[in-house]
């Protein structure tokens, strides 16, 4: 117990189950017995940035930044607080500090094509997250694949549609039973716009994501619009005769009615709108 290395790791144990009170405890008893423990510092900031106490969790990643100014984590860690503050400006002096101090990291990178995705920089964007993505050993494991997903949506964004799909099935290779990629593959198919091909396989994407999560609303509608274009195209043609013209053939009683319109594309029109996804990045890694 006079050991601060027990301390901590009594803390990493419950910040990994979610406890996060009971981790603040042993943090804070951790940097009691050793004011210089770094790590411990970290792990403070960590678990209040979990309770959404950002304030705490700054002067805990500020705290180690002092304490060992030549650590670039603590930077990242304020440059990630800004970030979800939504102040890009700071959190990007942040980032580029931190890539200043440790230029091989590929979490700096990561955290650099995030902030360029948010900027809308979708081609800074990509170059980030690839050097991220090479800098990490190979094989990926599925650590990365938030990286790899995050790549897929930038060249998405970008209309490079055969690219984000190439990703989006190398994620789906990491994490295959992650319910959101397979929406956001069957989204990209979707835009993709070929309807005698893509829109069966996006119609399988969003069956496979609900199949993984039932409750997934942005999968359901873009499912039901799926439908509604693949109906509009495979059905066959339907040959109306309308009653004015039976009854010059001597039938009827020669009353006009309303020209017939097609319910499914009456459907199409009213329900088509642009539906995207919530695009806020995943966390790193």
């Amino acid at each position: 117990p006079e050991k601060p290395i027990a301390w901590f790791a009594v803390g990493c144990y419950y910040y990994c189950v979610r406890k996060f009170d009971a981790a603040r405890r042993f943090f804070s008893k951790a940097t009691a017995l050793d004011p210089g423990f770094v790590q411990a510092w970290i792990g403070f900031g960590h678990a209040f940035a979990c309770q959404d106490e950002s304030d705490q969790a700054m002067a805990a990643y500020r705290t180690a930044t002092r304490l060992f100014p030549g650590c670039h984590l603590p930077v990242v860690c304020i440059g990630m607080e800004y970030r979800r503050a939504n102040n890009l400006s700071l959190a990007e002096q942040f980032f580029q500090k931190a890539l200043s101090i440790c230029p091989a990291d590929p979490l700096v990178h990561n955290e650099l094509g995030v902030l360029a995705y948010r900027n809308k920089a979708y081609g800074a964007s990509i170059g980030h997250l690839l050097d991220a993505i090479h800098l990490v050993p190979h094989p990926l494991t599925h650590e990365w694949e938030a990286t790899v997903v995050n790549v897929a949506h930038a060249y998405r964004k970008m209309n490079d549609f055969d690219n984000s799909i190439e990703w989006y099935e190398r994620a789906l290779s990491l994490a295959p039973k992650c319910a959101s990629t397979h929406t956001a593959l069957g989204f990209t198919y979707q835009l993709k716009g070929n309807f005698q091909t893509n829109m069966g396989e996006a119609i399988e994407c969003y069956h496979k994501a609900l199949s993984l999560r039932p409750d997934d609303t942005f999968a359901q509608e873009m499912l039901t619009l799926a439908l509604i274009d693949q109906c509009a195209v495979t059905m066959p043609p339907y040959n109306f005769v309308s009653y004015a013209d039976a009854s010059t053939d001597g039938g009827g009683d020669g009353n006009l009615v309303a020209p017939f319109v097609n319910p499914v594309a009456t459907q199409q029109q009213e329900t088509r709108e642009e539906i995207d996804e919530d695009d806020d990045m995943e966390m790193s890694p």
